[in-house]
């Protein structure tokens, strides 16, 4: 498939889907991303917060926001992750309830 030809294909799937704008959506758990978000995403789109030694500024923002977020919270300690989306943040929370659930339980009876 030429490029043009995808570009056609992607261009005729968002002339058929509904937009937020357009008041056709009713219910959804999506809304429009504010424009500061999508200048951000733009800017960063090439990078990858996995890889916190070639983007390590990357990794300085994420740090950043966490502890932004934890006063908002009044966190005593931050700490956590951004994630692209539910499914990942919700497999990490699991991963770390179930550690910190462990420790409790093996430190309680030791």
């Amino acid at each position: 498939m030429e490029y043009i030809d995808i570009v056609r294909k992607l261009l005729t799937l968002w002339n058929t889907v509904p937009k937020h704008y357009e008041g056709s959506i009713m219910g959804s758990m999506t809304t429009y991303p504010h424009s500061l978000a999508i200048y951000a995403y733009n800017l960063f789109i090439h990078t990858n917060l996995a890889d916190p030694v070639t983007f390590k500024e990357i990794a300085y923002l994420e740090e950043d926001v966490i502890v932004d977020l934890s006063k908002l919270y009044s966190a005593l300690e931050p700490a956590g992750f951004i994630t692209s989306g539910g499914t990942e943040s919700n497999i990490i929370a699991l991963y770390t309830g179930s550690s910190l659930y462990m420790f409790v339980f093996v430190y309680d009876f030791t």
